[in-house]
């Protein structure tokens, strides 16, 4: 039977709990699976444990997996409620660098950029269960999709629609972020709503 100490831990993270985060709150990675091995609690991945009455929290586990990892791309669009495609696959972006070899056969679609850029506009959101997880802000997610040889245009619609309505938008870190990455171009020609 788990303790209440231990119960409490996953209780705070919505019954999801990765083993990192259980470390960081003291309990031992033995006590983890010795309560998996009595069915105390459920393990459901590679380091993830699950009370058995909760839901997995994926973008929270998986990143966990995956702590270098940044959620982006339509991912990102999700967690900020811009439009209405929902990927089959997290897109994650990672510094370069990073081994991709892990990436084959994950739920991860992964994206690498340089080292510089890497950090820039990173930010954390809450899962629809509750959880941290980091993402990039909302400027930095816009500009991504606009170059994104695969985004389609429904969903790129969507977007400009959803973050054109958005009260927190930063229509000035967009264009800032556009000069730092190089990316002015993709917002040539939109001066219509007012970029410009």
């Amino acid at each position: 039977m788990l303790s209440p100490e231990v119960k409490k831990i996953f209780e705070k993270y919505n019954g999801t709990l990765p083993t990192k985060i259980a470390v960081q709150h003291g309990i031992n990675r033995e006590t983890l699976r010795k309560a998996a091995l009595r069915n105390d609690i459920e393990k459901v991945g590679r380091g993830i444990y699950l009370l058995h009455d909760a839901i997995e929290d994926d973008l929270f586990s998986t990143q966990a997996i995956y702590s270098r990892g940044i959620y982006s791309h339509e991912t990102a669009l999700m967690l900020y409620n811009y439009g209405t495609f929902s990927p089959f696959k997290h897109h994650m972006t990672f510094p370069q660098g990073y081994n991709s070899k892990v990436f084959k056969e994950s739920k991860i679609k992964p994206t690498f950029v340089s080292k510089k850029y890497y950090d820039l506009g990173v930010t954390q959101v809450d899962t629809w269960f509750g959880n941290p997880v980091n993402v990039y802000d909302r400027e930095r997610t816009v500009l991504d999709m606009l170059v994104s040889p695969t985004a389609l245009a429904f969903t790129l619609e969507e977007m400009w629609r959803d973050y054109l309505d958005d009260d927190e938008k930063d229509l000035d870190m967009l264009k800032k972020y556009a000069r730092l990455l190089n990316r002015e171009y993709a917002l040539e020609g939109i001066d219509v709503i007012g970029i410009k």
